[in-house]
């Protein structure tokens, strides 16, 4: 299922998202007009993270080239592969990005983001270290964001479409599980990990962050900021629901 919305309201503007969503467009543009003029090695060489690259760097002690690549886990969270995964990843971002920027706030949400990021390119990164593969999306951060949405809204309702069933309304309680399960499901059955040319491991290694930094902030942080986002409305054939979320 594509998520399309959820029903959630929000009392604080989504800055951090929409910039988030606008600089992966930018840098999509720029990737690809460097692919078309006959440049894609730059790109892949300079913009994407490939393991194999810095294990090598690691065994032979060369801190340029560590350095390098310790970039290109970043930069490579802003590429992606063609104009599918761009549009399916910002309507992901888009759907569950601006509930966990209003509970979290712009800076930390910034940091949280990028943090899952990092924590998406570990999880492929020491599940095949030495892959020549490069690697590239914003899928792994935006799985972090999934992760927190889990704990932060798992009250919430998601509407979106699928090809199969049509559009659908689904407890956020049950859609993002779902979703990590055919992720653990594709890793698990596909060939290295790497079916359709996908980093499950990426994705897994960025929602389990975003879940565990969602319990710490619940248990230890109060939850942040409770009061900027609530439940539009509830829905009378889930008890579970109710007029708010709380943390």
């Amino acid at each position: 299922m594509l998520p399309i919305k959820d029903n959630l309201r929000y009392l604080v503007d989504s800055t951090a998202t929409t910039v988030l969503i606008i600089l992966n467009i930018l840098f999509f543009v720029v990737e690809q007009s460097f692919i078309l003029s006959g440049h894609g090695s730059f790109v892949q060489g300079f913009g994407m993270f490939t393991p194999g690259d810095i294990t090598h760097a690691v065994v032979h002690a060369n801190a340029f080239y560590m350095a390098l690549n310790a970039i290109t886990i970043f930069t490579a969270m802003f590429l992606h592969g063609g104009i599918d995964h761009i549009m399916g990843n910002m309507v992901f971002l888009h759907c569950f990005g601006r509930a966990v920027e209003g509970r979290l706030g712009v800076k930390r949400y910034i940091l949280f983001y990028l943090a899952g990021g990092i924590a998406a390119t570990c999880g492929q990164y020491f599940t095949y270290m030495n892959s020549s593969v490069p690697n590239l999306g914003a899928s792994g951060a935006i799985a972090a964001v999934l992760g927190a949405y889990l704990v932060l809204f798992p009250k919430a309702r998601i509407m979106g479409a699928s090809t199969s069933m049509g559009f659908l309304n689904i407890s956020a309680f049950w859609f993002l599980p779902l979703w990590a399960f055919s992720q653990v499901q594709s890793q698990l059955f596909s060939k290295h990990g790497m079916g359709g040319g996908v980093a499950y491991m990426a994705h897994l290694g960025g929602f389990a962050f975003g879940v565990l930094f969602a319990l710490y902030l619940r248990k230890f942080r109060g939850g942040g900021n409770t009061k900027a986002v609530f439940m539009e409305d509830s829905c009378a054939a889930c008890p579970a629901c109710s007029t708010t979320l709380e943390a």
